[in-house]
């Protein structure tokens, strides 16, 4: 599913997903290494009628850099719902599942990263998630 939602950023985005499998499995390892070593790393998957998985998201508690006040932030790194599966209420979902782990975690606050085109974002305002920060970039 990661995978997929990768492909999918591409469309929204500038950037090519890796073709490696080597990559993809280093993704898959690092996940199972964090979900089996602490209980900081959140992965959801979203079933229908105990079918394969429709949806997913992952999230991790982290702490902003040392200059800045401490404080647990919950960080939701992956949110992906099938195509056809959109609209349906899955992401919603997900997302308040996740958020509220993290306030059994201690965390005051939520980010995501989210591409300007990607059509999700209706959905992160509605939940009230806000731009707080832009990326620019340009090409050298």
């Amino acid at each position: 599913m990661l995978r997929r939602m990768v492909d999918e950023m591409s469309v929204h985005g500038r950037d090519p997903p890796a073709v490696d499998p080597a990559v993809w499995a280093g993704v898959a390892d690092k996940l199972r290494a964090e979900l089996a070593t602490d209980d900081v790393h959140l992965v959801l998957l979203a079933t229908l009628d105990a079918g394969p998985p429709v949806g997913l998201l992952s999230a991790r508690v982290e702490a902003p850099p040392a200059v800045f006040v401490a404080k647990r932030l919950l960080h939701v790194s992956a949110v992906f719902v099938e195509p056809s599966r959109r609209g349906q209420g899955i992401g919603r979902r997900l997302l308040d599942e996740a958020l509220a782990w993290g306030r059994t975690r201690a965390c005051v606050e939520a980010s995501l990263n989210v591409l300007v085109a990607n059509p999700a974002r209706q959905l992160y305002f509605e939940l009230g998630f806000a731009d707080v920060r832009v990326e620019m970039r340009r090409g050298l």
